[in-house]
């Protein structure tokens, strides 16, 4: 196991960056964003952070989006018809003038040019993966892809298959795009179904649920405890996970590589949480929130699971057990540190590698000018703490980073 302490709490915290682990916090009438060691304060209320590739995107109440490469910004849009996708995230044009739908129509255009890329613009909400343009209807399944004249190529929905949501308990709703292999387009959608497309057609190649289909013989190809889906670049598979265990999937072929239950495989590890939720993916490990068995509190943990040893490399109690009205709310993995946000809007930030537990600075000490960003070595006396963490080691004096 890894040793990761907590070094930070930060109050008032309204927006959290899963990927990049930046956040904002609101603090004497601002609302301070914290990029990659620089402090920004903005008297408009920040409702989210995205990243997608390269850019960050920053998004305000007032109709405002930021456009960030580190801490850098890029381009700024005020335009109320300027929107940001937080499905597959990119920057979007509304046009309510040019509705011929109740939704209006919607165009994609790159985050630093104001030039639109489909010569039309369409009635989904829209996506662009590898340079293909896809579009969707929320609240629906639904999923299409347009070329760049804003015209359908194909359309996929359940309801015109026929026979494939005779079987589901729940009614489909498409999520997100996973990613391409070899010609298949890999979606996510509610209910746990991973669809598999055509990319030139649109016809369905594979349909794997989980084990909750109510009829006999149906299409779906069955598997237990198959949960969300993410793509692995690296060796072009879907990685599967649920509170069940992992499905690795060849997402070229759709054959299912590896399969295994926690419960298994680390039963006095990740196997000893009864529910875990809101897992993030990140190559060769994953984070989570969750619920210990035979505890009455809520998702009060969170915790770190190895892919390659299939063991819990980390897991900490962030809210203790008699902080009833507390839990967690989602925890992001970024560089060497993990952010956790509760139910109170305060994120606790852990670094790994560290044996002590610092002293937790107040949240004046945070950098408050983009003057004072640079981070500063101080060497502090820290007790020893015996703690609830798992894989924990004895307490020494050390060196440490504010």
């Amino acid at each position: 196991m890894i040793a990761c302490k907590e070094i930070a709490q930060i109050k008032h915290v309204c927006a959290l960056e899963p990927v990049t682990g930046k956040y904002a916090y609101q603090e004497n009438g601002y609302y301070c964003l914290a990029l990659d060691g620089l402090l920004l304060k903005d008297k408009s209320p920040i409702i989210s952070i995205d990243t997608e590739g390269e850019y960050s995107y920053v998004n305000y109440n007032n109709s405002r989006i930021e456009v960030y490469s580190g801490h850098t910004l890029l381009k700024t849009f005020d335009d109320p018809n300027v929107l940001l996708c937080t499905t597959r995230h990119y920057i979007g044009r509304y046009h309510p003038d040019r509705a011929v739908h109740e939704g209006g129509l919607n165009n994609i255009q790159h985050p630093l040019e104001d030039k639109e890329l489909l010569a039309k613009s369409a009635p989904y909400f829209l996506g662009e993966v590898d340079g293909i343009i896809f579009g969707f209807e929320p609240n629906d399944d639904e999923f299409c892809r347009l070329d760049y004249s804003g015209d359908v190529v194909w359309s996929f929905t359940f309801q015109t298959r026929r026979g494939l949501v005779d079987y589901l308990t729940v009614s489909p709703e498409f999520i997100n795009i996973i990613g391409i292999a070899q010609g298949l387009l890999w979606l996510n959608y509610r209910g746990g179904q991973l669809v598999a497309l055509d990319l030139e057609t649109g016809e369905l190649r594979h349909l794997f649920s989980p084990g909750h289909i109510e009829k006999e013989h149906s299409p779906h190809t069955i598997i237990e405890g198959l949960g969300y889906g993410y793509f692995r670049p690296s060796d072009q598979t879907i990685v599967s996970i649920s509170s069940w265990g992992i499905h690795i999937i060849d997402a070229s072929t759709a054959e299912r590589l590896e399969s295994y239950a926690f419960s298994e495989v680390d039963p006095h590890g990740i196997g000893a949480f009864e529910d875990f939720e809101d897992s993030r993916f990140g190559e060769d490990c994953f984070t989570f929130i969750g619920k210990r068995t035979r505890e009455s509190s809520g998702m009060c943990w969170a915790g770190v699971f190895d892919l390659k040893t299939r063991k819990l490399l980390w897991a900490d109690e962030v809210i203790p057990r008699d902080e009833e009205e507390t839990s967690c709310l989602y925890v992001a993995h970024a560089g060497d540190k993990l952010y956790i946000k509760d139910s109170q809007d305060t994120l606790h930030i852990y670094q790994k590698g560290w044996r002590l537990k610092s002293q937790v600075r107040p949240q004046s000490r945070v950098t408050t000018t983009a003057e004072e960003c640079t981070t500063v070595a101080v060497c502090v006396t820290i007790p020893f703490w015996e703690g609830r963490q798992l894989g924990f080691q004895n307490g020494i004096w050390e060196k440490i980073l504010l």
